[in-house]
């Protein structure tokens, strides 16, 4: 009996061990980010010595591993669960809620794991991380289907667009830990997400030909259109800066080193120094570039005269929408650094931030304006709606060929501005 129960006393040892070991782990994961994060880290952390964590674990990724496992098991049990529940027999709005409402939950108790899934793996990643990180459990997917496609069949004469919706809410809701500032409630989450989506905040939002005339997207078009590539007439220099923004973009900055760039660029390493100083000066100048462009085209559009917050919402969507094609490393690079800790950032990335925050506050004013005036809706106050307006415009679709640019536009005007459920 007494082996026994010091067995059983070791084992919940263990047990208790493996557990703060993946709490402090995915601390450091939220904070750091996975690739600055070492394992000397974790068992300093935890308050052990290296050789005592990897008794329990063989590596950091096998720690990532196992988040994202169970990040996965729960996500195939919530399907399991609904059905049971009798989910099937809501009517497809309240299917949706019931969908967004329990994965957030599921994203604000697996955070780190959401972290390690919102980006892709390091580029020295194993098969079996790459596949945990882009597992989707089939069951759920095939709820998300049904209750937007359902949905259309609902409302027959709206322009739902299941696809799109369906890949917009999953994101949202499931990056929510990450994505949006301060403590998430996941029924005001939920509410908020499926609110602006179903019901849209302009429901008197102008028709097309109203808004393709407007001054906010004659501005946004002309800034755009005045976008090309950064640099000068050094073709070398421009082959080092393609090699390392996308090395920036599938890695971040602080995982992308000098041979990284070397190898993606095709430059040898002594040329590359001839032409740039550092690797935070090569950052900072595809920074400052990709700002640049950005800063000017919103700028143009906020300054635009129009009595239409719609309209400048719009114009705002044609521009983010268009620089998520033309700037697709840069969009990347800018976001892997966007959650982390400040210290040993890239100077042009705190700047970003900084240039952000401005923005942000631009677009609070414009939804204040709107929501006083009338013509948006106020499901919540401007300051909480902004971060989720945010977050929706720039949502990636994973397949760009198959969605275009005017498709793309057209799903944020029908689904963000008008709403497409019948009130």
């Amino acid at each position: 009996m007494t082996s026994s129960k010091g067995e059983s006393d070791q084992e919940l040892s263990a047990s208790g061990r493996i557990d703060e070991i993946r709490r402090s782990a995915g601390s450091l994961f939220l904070a750091k980010g996975y690739a600055s994060t070492t394992m000397n880290d974790i068992a300093s952390s935890v308050g052990i010595l290296p050789g005592s964590l990897y008794h329990h674990f063989v590596s950091k990724e096998a720690v990532a591993i196992e988040m994202l496992d169970s990040l996965n098991d729960d996500l195939r049990l919530l399907s399991i669960d609904l059905r049971r529940l009798g989910y099937l027999a809501l009517p497809p709005e309240a299917r949706l809620r019931e969908l967004c409402r329990r994965v957030v939950q599921l994203s604000l108790q697996h955070a780190a794991a959401v972290r390690l899934r919102a980006f892709d793996p390091p580029t020295v990643a194993s098969d079996r991380f790459r596949d945990a990180v882009a597992l989707q459990p089939v069951g759920l997917q095939r709820l998300w289907r049904a209750a937007a496609n359902d949905l259309r069949d609902r409302y027959p004469h709206s322009p739902v667009n299941p696809y799109l919706l369906t890949h917009t809410l999953q994101r949202l809701t499931a990056t929510s830990s990450t994505s949006l500032p301060g403590p998430v409630d996941p029924d005001v989450s939920s509410r908020i997400i499926c609110d602006t989506l179903l019901y849209g905040i302009a429901p008197e939002c102008p028709d097309d030909a109203t808004l393709d005339a407007s001054d906010p997207i004659r501005a946004a078009k002309s800034a755009v259109s005045e976008w090309h590539s950064a640099g000068d007439d050094d073709a070398l220099k421009r082959q080092i800066l393609d090699g390392a923004k996308h090395e920036f973009a599938r890695r971040g900055y602080d995982a992308t080193t000098i041979r990284d760039v070397v190898e993606a660029s095709g430059v040898r390493m002594g040329s590359i120094y001839r032409r740039v100083s550092s690797m935070e000066a090569i950052f900072d100048e595809l920074a400052e570039n990709y700002a640049t462009h950005m800063h000017r085209s919103v700028t143009a559009v906020l300054d635009a005269q129009s009595d239409s917050a719609a309209a400048t919402l719009d114009a705002l969507a044609y521009v983010i929408v268009q620089a998520k094609r033309h700037f697709p490393d840069e969009t990347k690079m800018m976001s892997l650094g966007w959650y982390l800790a400040q210290d040993g950032q890239p100077t042009f990335a705190l700047r970003y931030r900084e240039q952000s925050a401005k923005r942000m506050a631009r677009l609070v004013e414009i939804l204040t304006q709107g929501i006083t005036q009338g013509t948006l809706a106020s499901t919540c106050d401007p300051a909480t709606l902004a971060p989720y307006l945010r977050n929706i415009l720039w949502i990636n679709f994973p397949d760009q060929g198959r969605v275009s640019v005017k498709q793309e536009h057209r799903f944020l005007r029908t689904h963000l501005l008008r709403g497409i459920v019948s009130q």
